[in-house]
């Protein structure tokens, strides 16, 4: 397996955690938000992913956590 493929499966593994606890990190919020912006290395499917949290944040069905409560870090 390549290091793309196992950041992806990573980045996707992350993602189904942090629909499941409807929770998420201010780091893990950051990094997804850097991520997207830069866009260097993030396929189409990644894209979408890392929307849809951000878009369930923004609608309140996430909760950002504060750091010393953090049940999944990226």
């Amino acid at each position: 397996m390549t290091d793309s493929a196992s950041s992806e499966i990573e980045l996707t593994r992350h993602i189904q955690r942090i629909l499941q606890t409807q929770t998420i990190s201010r780091e893990a919020h950051f990094k997804l938000v850097s991520r997207c912006l830069t866009d260097i290395g993030t396929s189409p499917e990644q894209r979408r992913e890392i929307n849809q949290v951000l878009d369930y944040v923004q609608m309140g069905k996430i909760k950002i956590e504060s750091p010393l409560a953090s049940p999944n870090p990226i």
